[in-house]
């Protein structure tokens, strides 16, 4: 190993002991997928938390930023996972999907130990590729794709340390449309 500490060398495998932290990407990356979701004017917001959690179960606590989601004008206020508005990429079922689909159940042949997914007659198994980003009626792709992208910039741990840096622990930060460009707004996150 070249580094040292204070001209003294170091020997051995020293991420053994520590966190194997993610490969950092360039910032440029992340507001450059903001850029692009910006773009669309049905974009109001983006929010994501980040935090270190004061407990896991017996691993150690380290600090990760948490799935951002987003705000759309038609979007209901109490849309999403949080009734907050803001709803992930995945969209919603198209309607009558589950007229032809099934989760199914699952099945354990007492012969064999085996277990698999039983599906009713008649239906295909869910394919959550099929949901649907829907904005004023209509189906967006174009969309759908821009908040994919916020998603994995900011959930994938290669921005972890800038957003750490930027916006602290623990932290709720929102996105906000700003006439033609965006601001961050941040506030104290409370979580378990």
């Amino acid at each position: 190993m070249t580094d040292g500490l204070l001209g003294h060398e170091i020997n051995g495998n020293i991420e053994y002991y520590g966190r194997r932290q993610t490969e950092q990407h360039d910032p440029a990356e992340l507001v450059t997928a903001l850029d692009k979701l910006f773009a669309f004017p049905e974009v109001v917001s983006v929010r994501w938390a980040q935090y270190t959690p004061y407990f896991n179960d017996g691993d150690a606590c380290t600090f990760s930023v948490h799935e951002a989601r987003t705000k759309l004008v038609d979007t209901d206020e109490e849309a999403g996972d949080y009734e907050d508005g803001f709803i992930s990429s995945s969209g919603d079922w198209p309607a009558d999907y589950f007229e032809t689909h099934s989760y199914g159940e699952w099945f354990r042949d007492p012969g064999t130990g085996r277990s698999a997914r039983v599906y009713p007659a008649g239906k295909s198994p869910v394919d959550y590729a099929d949901r649907e980003l829907i904005v004023n009626g209509v189906v967006r792709k174009d969309i759908q794709e821009a908040m994919s992208a916020v998603e994995s910039a900011v959930g994938g741990g290669h921005h972890e340390a800038v957003l750490h840096e930027k916006f602290g622990d623990p932290a709720e930060v929102t996105v906000v449309r700003e006439g033609d460009t965006y601001k961050f707004d941040v506030e104290h996150y409370e979580h378990d």
